[in-house]
């Protein structure tokens, strides 16, 4: 099912049960773009609506779902209910954000901004790691354990952080214009990179 306009965004979860697709109106401001996520079980009625996101991504375990809102925030709702769960407040709104692969923690970049932070979730939401880049952020890759993460800028390069955010990032000039794609090899120590200069990479960034 296809409900809305235009369709432009999706991801189906690791089990094939959730399918969340992001919809909008030509020309329409982000806050008239929604987001509907549907238990493939029982398909006809979306469980979840949204309006105003930008980025989502499924919890390991798929318990739940965490999207961006135009109200400079990220929800976190039940897949069992549809209920909202948990709210994160921003100073910023936010571009892209993933949940790490193990644990109650959401990495988060902002739109058109500087910075980077991490949350954890398990209990009240709290910021655990910020660093601000000189640039604007544009694409987010990371993992939890081992702790790797990688942002992409408008500029084209990649800074990435092998320990945590403490740490000075390792710049890495891959391409010529906006970075819109990262995503870590799950087993090997490589990352997949993309960007508007019509370039896809994979690169070890320790090389």
């Amino acid at each position: 099912a296809t409900p809305g306009p235009t369709a432009w965004r999706g991801k189906l979860s690791t089990s094939g049960r959730y399918l969340v697709s992001m919809h909008c109106v030509s020309g329409a401001p982000l806050p008239d773009h929604q987001v509907f996520v549907r238990d493939l079980q029982r398909p006809d009625t979306p469980i979840i609506t949204a309006s105003g996101c930008r980025w989502f991504d499924f919890s390991c375990g798929e318990r739940f779902i965490a999207y961006s809102t135009g109200r400079r925030s990220i929800e976190i709702c039940s897949l069992e209910s549809g209920q909202i769960v948990k709210q994160i407040p921003l100073d910023y709104f936010a571009r892209r954000l993933q949940w790490s692969g193990e644990g109650p923690q959401i990495a988060v970049i902002a739109d058109g901004g500087p910075e980077v932070e991490i949350w954890d979730v398990a209990g009240e939401p709290k910021c655990i790691a910020r660093y601000e880049i000189s640039g604007s952020a544009f694409a987010l890759g990371w993992r939890s354990e081992p702790f790797a993460l990688a942002v992409g800028t408008v500029q084209g390069s990649v800074l990435w952080w092998q320990d945590d955010l403490s740490s000075t990032p390792k710049r890495l000039p891959l391409h010529s214009n906006n970075v819109i794609w990262l995503h870590f090899h799950p087993h090997r120590e490589l990352l997949f990179s993309n960007a508007w200069d019509g370039t896809a990479r994979i690169i070890d960034p320790n090389s």
